[in-house]
Order: C-alpha cells, then sequence, then structure tokens
C-alpha cells in the first residue's frame, strides 16, 4: 500500500485533481516545458503578443492601464473525461498583472490558450515570450460522460480570431479610460444643454402665459377706467368738500371770538385810563383817609 493510500488519499479517483506528473503522462500539453510543472498544475507561457493595433510581436511594453492579449505558446487538448480551469498567476498579480478572460477549459478543446493581461501598476510592466502569464489544473469529470463535441484550432486560426476580436473591440487601455471619459464628458455637455434648454422652454412658456393673462386684465380695465374712477372718487370728493366747509366755519368762529376778545381788552383799557370823580376814593373797601 502506498502513503498517499494509507494517509486516504485516493489518487485517479474521479472527480480528483491530477497532478503535475498526471497531466504529463496523459499528453495534455503540447510543446510544455519541464519547468512549468508543478505539483497539481501546469504554467502557460507567452507565445506571442497581439497589441490593441492588431500588431504580433514577441515582446511588448504594457503601460499603467494598459491592456494586450496574449496568446499561450503551448497547446492544450483536453480529453473527454477532464475539464480544465485557467486561473491567474499569483506572482503576476502581486506586481499588478491581472488576467482576464479565464475560467474553464471544455472536455474536447484542442488549441492554444489565451488571455487579456492588464496593468494594474504604477509602472511600466515589459512582457515577453516565455513569461508565465496563466496557471492551468485538470480535474476528472464525475458521472456519466456527455457525447463531447471535439474543438480543434490551429495557430494560424486563433491568431486571425484574437486579432480580429482585439482590433474590434478593445482600446489602448484597460477600459478605454481617456476614450470613456471623453464620451462621458460629451454625453454630460449634452444633457447639460438639454436641461438648459428645457429649463428656457419652460420659462419662456411661463412668461408668454403671464403675458397673455396681464394682457387680458388690462383690457378688462381698460373698458371702464373713467367710470369706476368717477364712482371712487365722488364719495371722496363729497367728503373733503364738507371738511372744507367745517374748516371754514370754524375758523370765521375763531375770528369773530378774536374780535370779541379785543373789544372786550380795548373796554377795560379805556376804563383804567380815564380820570377819577369827585369823592371817590381808589382805596380799598374799609380804609379811609389817614
Amino acid at each position: 500500500m502506498t502513503k498517499e493510500a494509507e494517509n486516504g488519499v485516493h489518487i485517479g479517483t474521479p472527480g480528483g485533481m491530477l497532478t503535475g506528473q498526471a497531466i504529463r503522462e496523459r499528453g495534455i500539453i503540447e510543446r510544455a516545458s519541464d519547468s512549468c510543472y508543478r505539483y497539481a498544475s501546469y504554467d502557460l507561457r507567452i507565445g506571442e503578443l497581439i497589441q490593441p493595433d492588431g500588431n504580433v510581436v514577441l515582446d511588448y511594453v504594457l503601460p499603467p492601464r494598459g491592456i494586450v492579449e496574449v496568446i499561450s505558446r503551448e497547446r492544450v487538448a483536453v480529453p473527454d473525461d477532464l475539464v480544465g480551469t485557467a486561473m491567474v498567476k499569483t506572482s503576476l498579480c502581486n506586481d499588478g498583472i491581472l488576467a482576464l478572460g479565464i475560467g474553464v477549459i471544455d472536455p474536447g478543446w484542442d488549441g492554444q490558450i489565451s488571455s487579456y493581461l492588464i496593468n494594474f501598476g504604477k509602472n511600466p510592466r515589459h512582457l515577453g515570450a516565455g513569461d508565465v502569464f496563466l496557471r492551468a489544473t485538470f480535474q476528472r469529470l464525475d458521472g456519466p460522460l456527455p457525447i463531447v463535441q471535439r474543438v480543434s484550432k490551429t495557430d494560424v486560426e486563433i491568431r486571425d480570431l484574437r486579432r480580429k476580436a482585439t482590433v474590434g473591440g478593445i482600446g489602448t487601455s484597460f477600459l478605454n479610460l481617456a476614450e470613456e471619459l471623453d464620451k462621458l464628458s460629451r454625453e454630460h455637455e449634452n444633457k447639460r444643454w438639454l436641461t438648459a434648454l428645457t429649463y428656457v422652454s419652460i420659462m419662456a412658456l411661463i412668461l408668454t402665459i403671464l403675458a397673455f393673462f396681464m394682457t387680458w386684465f388690462s383690457s378688462g380695465l381698460a373698458g371702464k377706467p373713467q367710470n369706476r374712477s368717477v364712482e371712487q372718487s365722488q364719495p371722496v370728493t363729497t367728503e373733503i368738500d364738507l371738511m372744507r366747509a367745517e374748516n371754514a366755519e370754524l375758523r370765521s368762529r375763531l375770528a369773530e371770538i378774536e374780535d370779541r376778545l379785543r373789544s372786550i381788552d380795548s373796554a377795560q383799557g379805556q376804563v383804567r385810563n380815564a380820570p377819577k370823580q369827585p369823592g371817590v376814593s381808589s382805596s380799598r373797601p374799609g380804609e379811609g383817609n389817614k
């Protein structure tokens, strides 16, 4: 009994993950390198790089936020009873390089593996043929096996397909930041002008309605301006005339009173200045000549 069996580990059972040695023995990887086999995986290397403009190169300096597509040097031929998984390489992630478009490698696939690489770091990163960019693992399928439709692509077919996809759908940077920002800026400007135009239209409509009602109200008043003024001013005029009459009467009475007072003062002055008559004493009552 092997050491693995003694520890309860079953090698080669359905649903189990293949070791690197099992991957080698089953011949899943073509154009493989012995140094890329791991304990339970195989490290896929860069074969070619497709620049955003579609040019195929063997090395490329990936700028910050830049994106480039890479095609594996190896070809992967997945047997009908296995399923593969392409995963990111941890060492690349630690350097700020992230692989996209990874996942399941279906049973029956025979061809190269491709992926987009994005530089999330702040410094440019050189990528070249032979650099590791993905890790591939393989598991046995558990249960009845379906009929597998095998798909095989030549290197040239895969290169042409990936070039078309890159040129047609991928920009020079991740999410096409510059293009997206410019697009958002234009959309924002258009929305701003549309909003302003909407407000101007609403204000113009409100002013038109106000002008209509003001014109209608003024025309309604213009038909009877004098009659209403006369009707409203007649009571006020009458009251003012009465107040003026009362004021004139008061002034007249005040003038009469003033005339009477002046007459009385004049009479008293004449009495005080008149000469004394004989036998008339100027002393107070009870006082006699001493």
